[in-house]
């Protein structure tokens, strides 16, 4: 690839573009991570659905290495992981659920034994856990980290009923919200979130990733010929400059960090 097609291909939302060695280099973009919130309301006392030869239950002591392999499978492609080796891949894997376990040995995750066993789940058939759905407890309150459906179970409400047990489970116990997050490139767990009552939090960082993002599609889109969408992709732009210039890059910091 030349400098001048790396200029002109279409940008990916999420995610860092670079050119070196002749080629076009893509990478999750760190900041673009996107906060939510989701009210815990009266609808949510209603009990899960479960497909026949799926069970629910609580998250026990002796599910670690299984949610590990759970993990491992769950985000095998997706964009938090891209261009992780399988190695580093995997000892993150275990850093993760010996995290929630209190189990992990390295450092950087010993501070973290704040899984909160009672409001996790998970949903096995045929004996195996096919998902799960851990949640910590933050400064701000529960949040999920994270939700996982094996491959070949996807699409088939698993993913609702984990949230719906959990958000019965955290009602309760008391409390009247839930935080989640996800990374901007992942449009599918977006779209999960939004179908499933999450609320996006006001965020300086993803709001300047996307006009950013935006901005570089109406020069995509007018080298192209297409002026609607280019007209399209500047007014998305001019939207979310005005969310940038609405936000406090401060004020966003101290949100975030209640959320470590």
């Amino acid at each position: 690839m030349s400098i001048d097609e790396f200029h002109v291909m279409e940008p990916r939302l999420g995610w860092k573009h670079e050119y070196w060695d002749g080629a076009a280099r893509l990478s999750p973009q760190s900041t673009a991570v996107v906060d939510f919130e989701r009210p815990i309301e009266e609808r949510d006392l209603l009990r899960p659905r479960l497909a026949a030869g799926y069970e629910l239950r609580a998250i026990r002591c002796e599910d670690e290495q299984a949610l590990v392999g759970l993990f491992i499978e769950a985000f095998d492609r997706s964009v938090e992981y891209a261009g992780w080796d399988d190695e580093q891949y995997h000892r993150d894997a275990e850093d993760c659920i010996q995290s929630f376990f209190g189990t992990a040995t390295k450092e950087r995750f010993r501070g973290r034994r704040d899984g909160v066993a009672e409001h996790s789940l998970a949903i096995t058939s045929a004996d195996r856990i096919v998902a799960a759905i851990l949640i910590r407890r933050l400064r701000r309150g529960p949040i999920v980290e994270p939700i996982m459906v094996a491959e070949g179970h996807q699409r088939r409400g698993i993913g609702r009923a984990l949230l719906q047990g959990t958000l019965l489970a955290l009602q309760n116990a008391g409390n009247n919200k839930l935080y989640s997050r996800c990374h901007l490139g992942n449009t599918a767990s977006l779209c999960w979130h939004e179908q499933s009552g999450f609320r996006e939090m006001p965020n300086y960082f993803v709001a300047t990733h996307r006009q950013r993002h935006f901005a570089s599609l109406v020069r995509h889109h007018q080298h192209a010929g297409a002026a609607e969408r280019a007209t399209e992709s500047r007014r998305m732009a001019e939207h979310w400059d005005a969310v940038v210039r609405s936000l406090d890059v401060c004020e966003t910091r101290w949100s975030s960090d209640l959320l470590e």
